[in-house]
Parts: structure tokens; C-alpha cells; sequence
């Protein structure tokens, strides 16, 4: 009884093992392929990562709502965002790799794509009166449905809301604050930690940059990876490409 239940667990076993070998050594040969073309503007997705890079890219996008309190009437926050975005984070590429990246798939398999590209890319500015929206939340709603920037290339988008006094009193702001609206993909970061980055470097407080960055999960380095842990990559191999 037992010799059969062993042979007829091994007529089972044997070809998935050989489907995973089959499906491993595709998904190498389109990594190498991948690699080898773009030659050194990869940036390496994180086994977790790749979950989030599946499917379409709206369904992985979180959605952060922000109200900055300006400094006047005089403030040019559209400016003032993309000063920031340019002098804190395109200026380190070296510690913000994934927020220079655009999301690309080949055969199936997702890679990033590392762009050139400037804070003109990421900063948009929409008027909530003019585009017909009564509240933040039917802005949310329907802008975040939209395409990414850069006809759906890009990764993340900060989209500042122009609004009118009467627009603000409706929906309980004060005259001096302004909405924001930021869409990033789940690839790049969790949602906390693009808050906490967002909130530090924008905001005036005693916590500085650096210290923010801390939460921020840095992109993965090439390493060697040992024969088991491609054990952890088995799931994946049936989800990508899916």
C-alpha cells in the first residue's frame, strides 16, 4: 500500500518539478534578456515587490490626501512642491532608486526601468471647480482611476488641488490650506512610510530629512542568492506573468 501511495505521489510530483524548472529557467532567460538590453538602468524588484507590480496599475496605487497650511496668500505651493520633489529627492538618486523608475513589463514579467525625468513629470495641479468636483472624496474617487503620468509609465504622481473659498468652506477647510493628493505605486514604499516622507520634508518641524528617510525602504542590492531561497519564489512563478 505503501509503495503505491509512493509511486503515485512521485507520477504526480515529478512533473511539477519539472514545470518549476521550466517556468525558472524562462523567467532567467527574460531577466538576463532584460539586463543585458538596458545594461545598468534595471532596478531590482524585491520577491514581496512583485506582487504589487501585477495586474493593472491603478488597482496597486495608494491613494494619500494631504492639507498643507500655506504661509500666505502669496504662497505658490505648485512651485514650492517642485522644489522640493528637485532638490530633495531627484538629486539622490542614489537613495530614492524605485522614485526614478518607471514600471514596465516583458513576456509577462515586470521590471524597473530606471528614467530620466523631472518634478515638471510628477507635479500636476487640477482645478476642482473647473473639473466638476463637489468634495475631495469625489476627487479621489475619480482621479484615482486615472492613468499615471507619462501615458501610464510612471510610478507616482503629487496632484495639488486649486480651489476657491467657497469650495474650501464646503468642505471644512480653512482659507489658508491646500489639498493635496498623492497616488504612488505599492512597489515603491508602504503608505506609511510615504506619508511620514512626505509630511517631513514638506512640513516645517523639528524632525529633519534625513531622519525621515530612515523609513523609507531602500532599493535591494544584487546579491548572490542561495539555492533555497529560490523555494520562496515558487508562488510567484505561477502568478507571473498573470
Amino acid at each position: 500500500m505503501e509503495i503505491e501511495i509512493l509511486l503515485i505521489s512521485s507520477i504526480v510530483f515529478i512533473p511539477y518539478i519539472f514545470l518549476l524548472f521550466y517556468l525558472w529557467l524562462f523567467k532567467t532567460i527574460v531577466s538576463i534578456g532584460i539586463a543585458l538590453y538596458f545594461r545598468g538602468r534595471i532596478e531590482p524588484l524585491e520577491n514581496s515587490d512583485i506582487y504589487w507590480a501585477v495586474g493593472e496599475k491603478y488597482h496597486n496605487l495608494i491613494n494619500i490626501v494631504m492639507f498643507l497650511n500655506g504661509k500666505g496668500a502669496q504662497t505658490d505651493i505648485v512651485k514650492d512642491t517642485k522644489n522640493v520633489i528637485q532638490e530633495r529627492l531627484f538629486k539622490h538618486p542614489e537613495k530614492f532608486g524605485k522614485l526614478m523608475c518607471s514600471l514596465n513589463t516583458f513576456l509577462g514579467y515586470p521590471y524597473l526601468l530606471r528614467e530620466e525625468m523631472t518634478a515638471d513629470d510628477i507635479v500636476t495641479e487640477v482645478d476642482a471647480e473647473q473639473a466638476n468636483y463637489k468634495s475631495m472624496q469625489d476627487l479621489v474617487f475619480s482621479y484615482s482611476n486615472k492613468p499615471m503620468p507619462q501615458k501610464d509609465k510612471l510610478m507616482w504622481e503629487v496632484v495639488i488641488v486649486k480651489a476657491s473659498s467657497d469650495w474650501k468652506r464646503v468642505n471644512d477647510l480653512r482659507e489658508d490650506q491646500i489639498p493635496m493628493f498623492i497616488r504612488i505605486n505599492h512597489t515603491i514604499a508602504d503608505g506609511l512610510c510615504v506619508m511620514n516622507l512626505c509630511a517631513q520634508a514638506m512640513g516645517e518641524n523639528n524632525i529633519t530629512f534625513e531622519d525621515s528617510l530612515k523609513n523609507i525602504p531602500k532599493s535591494p542590492t544584487w546579491t548572490k542568492i542561495p539555492p533555497l531561497r529560490h523555494l520562496q519564489e515558487l508562488f510567484l512563478l505561477f502568478t507571473v506573468p498573470g
